[in-house]
C-alpha cells in the first residue's frame, strides 16, 4: 500500500502544481485585463491626445501668424484710407457735376457735345454710382484729352467704355464722333 501511497501522495502534489498554475494563470491575466490593459489603453489614448494637442496648437500658431498678417494688410488699408484726398459729392449735386462735365469737354478739349444724360443711380452699400452718357464730335487728340483730363479733374468718376468713328472725308482734318459712358460715384444723399 505504500506504493498506492506514494503514487497517490504525487498525483496531489501534481494536483497543488495544477492549482497553484491554474490560479497564477487567473491572476496574470486577471492583472493584465483589469491592470495592464487600462493601464495600455490609457496611456494609447494619452499619447494621442498628446499628438492632438501639438497639431491644434501648431494650428493655432499658423492661424495666429495669419490673423496677424491680414491685422497688418488691414491696419495698412485703413492707413491708406485715411490718407486718401477722395471725398464722394452727393449724388443730389448732378446737375452740378454735368456742369463741370460740358466746361471739361468744350473749354478744355474743344469737342462739341451732342447728347448728356444721366440715368438712375444705383445703390451701393457706402455710395451710388450714377451713369453718365456724353456723345459728341471733335478730333481724335481732343477725344484723348478728354480721357486722360477725366481721371485727373474727376478722381470719382470711372469710365464704364468709350467709343469713337471717324467720320471725316479728309485726312487733313480728323474728326471723330464720340460716345463716352462714366460711371460717377456719389455720397448717398
Amino acid at each position: 500500500m505504500s506504493g498506492h501511497r506514494a503514487k497517490s501522495g504525487g498525483a496531489s502534489i501534481v494536483k497543488v502544481y495544477v492549482c497553484g498554475g491554474v490560479v497564477c494563470a487567473a491572476l496574470t491575466a486577471g492583472a493584465y485585463l483589469f491592470g495592464v490593459r487600462p493601464a495600455v489603453t490609457r496611456y494609447d489614448e494619452h499619447v494621442a491626445r498628446q499628438l492632438e494637442l501639438k497639431a491644434a496648437r501648431q494650428k493655432a500658431a499658423n492661424l495666429l501668424g495669419v490673423r496677424n498678417n491680414t491685422q497688418s494688410q488691414l491696419n495698412a488699408v485703413d492707413e491708406s484710407l485715411k490718407n486718401l484726398t477722395l471725398h464722394l459729392e452727393p449724388a443730389s449735386t448732378v446737375n452740378q457735376r454735368l456742369s463741370k462735365l460740358t466746361d471739361l469737354a468744350t473749354r478744355d478739349c474743344q469737342l462739341v457735345i451732342d447728347e448728356m444724360r444721366t440715368m438712375p443711380p444705383a445703390e451701393g452699400p457706402d455710395y451710388q454710382t450714377v451713369p453718365i452718357l456724353i456723345a459728341g464730335s471733335g478730333t481724335y487728340p481732343n477725344c484723348a484729352r478728354l480721357l486722360h483730363r477725366l481721371r485727373r479733374a474727376f478722381p470719382d468718376t470711372a469710365v464704364k467704355s468709350f467709343e469713337t468713328t471717324n467720320n471725316s472725308a479728309s485726312p487733313d482734318n480728323p474728326t471723330a464722333t464720340f460716345q463716352v459712358e462714366l460711371v460717377w460715384h456719389a455720397a448717398k444723399g
